[in-house]
Order: structure tokens, then C-alpha cells, then sequence
């Protein structure tokens, strides 16, 4: 499978990746359910979205859980 991806050359694929994990957020739809529906560990996944240092591991993880959803 080959994936092509588009975006600006000024946004980096980690803001890209939180721009997406945020669109998928609503007043309803908290982190806490992403987390639990997506089996992503809720702490990084805060980590995360906040612009806070994560593991490669779980970034991965991340780019893994929206090409696939």
C-alpha cells in the first residue's frame, strides 16, 4: 500500500497528525473517549495534543490510528 499525503511545506506531520486527532474532538467527544475507543494511552495522548515530547513508539501509533480510521 502506498500513501501520498498533501499538506503545506510549513506544517509539520506531528501538527498535521494533532490537527486531525483535534477536528475528531467535539464539546461531546472528549479526549477521554478518543482514547478509549482509539486504545491509545490517554496520558500521551494529552501529552500529545498538547505539544508536549512523546515516544516515537506512540507517535507511530498515532500516524497508525488515523490512516486507518
Amino acid at each position: 500500500m502506498i500513501l501520498t499525503m498533501d499538506f503545506p511545506s510549513d506544517v509539520s506531520l506531528s501538527d498535521w497528525m494533532r490537527g486531525e486527532l483535534h477536528k475528531r474532538l467535539s464539546n461531546r467527544y472528549k479526549l477521554t473517549h478518543l482514547s478509549e475507543d482509539s486504545d491509545l494511552n490517554y496520558s500521551q495522548l494529552w501529552r500529545f495534543s498538547n505539544g508536549k515530547p512523546v515516544s516515537e513508539q506512540f507517535l507511530n501509533e498515532v500516524f497508525k490510528y488515523l490512516i486507518t480510521s
